[in-house]
């Protein structure tokens, strides 16, 4: 198994445990199929599971995408209703996406140190009124599912989503900055930025980092919200804990695919390639001017 697939791994297996335990053997059969080999990360996902069509094997030319995910993690603190066995998670006219195996997993609190950024910007990076603990919604749970979707245009695929109903800054910050998770591909659709979602804080300030943390593939609407005091942290974070001085040059190109229509906004899709020298300012205004290049948002 790569070194990156057994990180993401160990990561899942010591995060999560199956609620009941007979469901324990289950639970290792996924763990063990390389579902950590290319991880797509959604965050406020809530419950749209159209990302696992979007970026499935069928899609990959229409994107210019590479690989598709063996594995789709969605955090939200507000991720809803638990999906159950053969629910309908998805359909329209062309689409009917339905559980075919639903594990239920318990999350395993992440502790937040007290000169963490979750402690800095309470008011941004989590919803106050969940406190600290960041166990979600009522109704919520951390869950594996397994969806099988039938498509007019695709034909017949199955795909993996991780429901974990925690705050998106609370992922990046503890699974990929302190622990090494790393994704290939990230969706970032209507993300709320207060509203809804989350978190309060849009997760922007990430970009800079995410050739860094193995994304190649960008999914995303243009609407940035950036905050040059989170980025400056995160970049303080990551130096404290890697000795990197700050985010490596990315070079972003959005596809040549005409912007597709996603609640409401138009969505385009980017590749990225890391490149060995540092970001100057420049280069991390350019990922950001890329990402909202044409869009209504700035």
């Amino acid at each position: 198994m790569p070194m990156q697939t057994l990180i993401n791994t160990s990561w899942l297996q010591r995060q999560l445990s199956p609620t009941n335990p007979a469901d324990m053997p289950r639970w290792e059969d996924y763990l063990h199929s390389n579902i950590g080999e290319h991880l797509l990360w959604y965050p406020s996902s809530s419950t749209d599971y159209r990302a696992m069509v979007e970026t499935s094997q069928g899609n990959l030319a229409f994107h210019g995408f590479e690989s598709a995910p063996t594995l789709c993690v969605y955090t939200d603190p507000f991720i809803g209703e638990s999906v159950t066995l053969n629910q309908v998670m998805h359909q329209d006219e062309n689409t009917l996406m339905t559980a075919v195996d639903v594990l239920n997993l318990t999350n395993h609190p992440i502790k937040v140190h007290d000169d963490d950024l979750m402690h800095r910007h309470p008011d941004k990076l989590m919803h106050l009124e969940r406190g600290r603990d960041y166990h979600g919604s009522k109704g919520s749970r951390a869950q594996l599912i397994k969806a099988r979707t039938i498509s007019k245009q695709l034909g017949e695929f199955e795909g993996l989503v991780l429901r974990i109903p925690i705050s998106n800054y609370q992922f990046f910050l503890n699974a990929v900055v302190e622990q090494g998770v790393r994704f290939t591909t990230m969706v970032k659709i209507r993300l709320g930025c207060g509203l809804f979602g989350g978190c309060n804080q849009c997760i922007s300030p990430v970009y800079p980092w995410l050739a860094w943390a193995g994304c190649r593939q960008l999914l995303a609407d243009p609407e940035v919200h950036f905050s040059g005091e989170i980025f400056d942290d995160i970049g303080q974070k990551i130096r404290r804990l890697t000795g990197i001085q700050g985010p490596p040059k990315t070079l972003i190109y959005a596809s040549i695919r005409p912007r597709s229509f996603w609640s409401g906004y138009r969505v385009r899709s980017f590749r990225l390639y890391l490149q060995s020298e540092s970001a100057s300012e420049l280069d991390v205004l350019r990922v950001i001017d890329v990402i909202t290049r044409d869009g209504q948002w700035r």
